[in-house]
């Protein structure tokens, strides 16, 4: 399952990566020879708008087949790719990229209007660190928060995202049988300090868990591990974190019953190389669809904030502040894309968005054998009114080639690693 659901998902993004070079070809007048959804032999193939649509054999890519696109083979007619003129070449280049960006940027709005969002529930507060905004301000653990400046507190994050905002705010708690007005001056949303109270109860489980094949369900409220009482949500990660790989005694209440389940927690390897236990359960919730005006914002927000994230990764990469044993690849992908469904479809579209806009990062990259290497090319071509030798752009894609292969087998082998590490 885990795996057509991976070739389904990464079918979808090539095909829209594909589409955008096959739009904008068609756009400018290129003749589009062949439409390839992978590599290798032909699974089937049908022929429309004048062009040969394949389904082949190896999934991981695809192409476009433009006519003229081959140097030693064009004849730089109107109807061919290298018969246009520059711009209209880093067009049609650079228009696959953007697709998946775009497909990143409906991908995040459809989470966020159509199937909505998962936030914390209540409005009690569990922590405030000392120190921090929150505490300055006088804000205590049991304090229920009403309202921020004067609008009617709704959920966790919208809370956060109003009060983070750097200024001054008024908010009003409800602290035992009365009403408290606070004053936050908000100058590092870093350290606000609110750790919300989430109440123990199961709001999902991973298929194919510790806690799914020990029989526990959504909605069942933990009161104890081993014999400890549990109060909140945080002590009961605490005490299942601190025994990976043992036997614990999780006493759940569902519907009035009592039930007792023997769950062992599946060690994982964290990045401070610390072993901490996990059972797969997530957080209880609530769904929060958001209205389209703010959804348009909010996607446009972090597909910006998620392709800056990748541009900053690979600069740590190249500086070695970052190791390439943390990049994941196809294996990584395909394990994280199954985990996201079993999560829910919401946390499924997010994983696509960002695989997606990863994929324009990548590939407007001016890296050998990327389409970014191509911009910089045509680009060089337009400032130098020539092209750059054939002989120097053949060389330098079969390094680049090769660079691309041994990286993507190091990450690989990673990912197999750090899976059979987990286990």
């Amino acid at each position: 399952m885990v795996v057509i659901l991976t070739l389904f998902v990464l079918g979808i993004i090539i095909f829209v990566h594909e589409l955008g070079h096959f739009l904008a070809a068609k756009a400018v007048g290129i003749y589009v020879e062949t439409f390839s959804i992978g590599f290798g032999p032909k699974i089937f193939s049908f022929r429309f708008w004048d062009t040969e649509w394949v389904l082949a054999a190896v999934p991981f890519g695809g192409y476009v087949k433009m006519k003229g696109d081959n140097p030693e083979e064009a004849t730089f007619s109107n109807d061919e790719f290298l018969g246009k003129s520059v711009p209209q070449r880093i067009f049609v280049v650079l228009s696959g990229p953007l697709m998946n960006l775009i497909l990143g940027f409906v991908i995040f709005f459809v989470a966020y209007n159509l199937v909505g969002f998962t936030s914390l529930p209540g409005n009690k507060i569990w922590q405030v660190e000392k120190e921090s905004i929150a505490a300055q301000a006088g804000f205590k653990p049991g304090d229920e928060i009403l309202s921020v400046d004067g609008k009617p507190f709704k959920y966790w994050d919208d809370f956060f995202k109003n009060i983070i905002k750097p200024g001054d705010h008024v908010v009003t708690v409800k602290r035992g049988n009365s009403l408290t007005t606070l004053k936050v001056l908000t100058r590092d949303s870093l350290k606000l300090g609110i750790v919300p109270y989430i109440p123990p109860v199961v709001g999902a489980v991973r298929k194919g868990g510790p806690a799914y094949k020990a029989g526990m369900q959504p909605g069942d409220s933990v009161v104890s591990i081993n014999g400890i009482h549990i109060e909140s949500w945080n002590d009961m990660v605490k005490i299942i974190k601190s025994h990976p790989g043992e036997t614990i005694e999780i006493t759940v209440v569902r519907k009035g019953r009592i039930l007792k389940f023997k769950v062992v927690p599946e060690p994982k390897v964290i990045e401070n190389g610390e072993k901490v236990g996990l059972i797969g359960i997530m957080s209880p919730y609530i769904k929060v669809r958001v209205p389209v005006g703010d959804a348009l914002e909010i996607a446009a927000e972090r597909t910006v904030s998620s392709a800056l994230l990748i541009f900053d990764i690979l600069g740590k990469l190249v500086v070695r502040k970052v190791s390439i044993k943390q990049i994941g690849g196809p294996v990584m992908i395909g394990k994280v894309i199954g985990e996201s469904y079993n999560y829910g479809f919401y946390t499924l579209l997010i994983v696509v968005a960002l695989i997606s806009i990863n994929l324009f990062v990548i590939n407007i990259i001016p890296f050998p054998a990327l389409d970014g290497w191509y911009i910089l090319l045509f680009l060089i071509e337009g400032i130098t009114k020539k092209p750059v030798p054939l002989k120097t752009q053949a060389t330098l894609q079969r390094l680049g080639f090769a660079f691309l292969i041994a990286f993507m087998l190091i990450v690989t082998f990673f990912d197999i690693s750090r899976i059979f590490g987990e286990k």
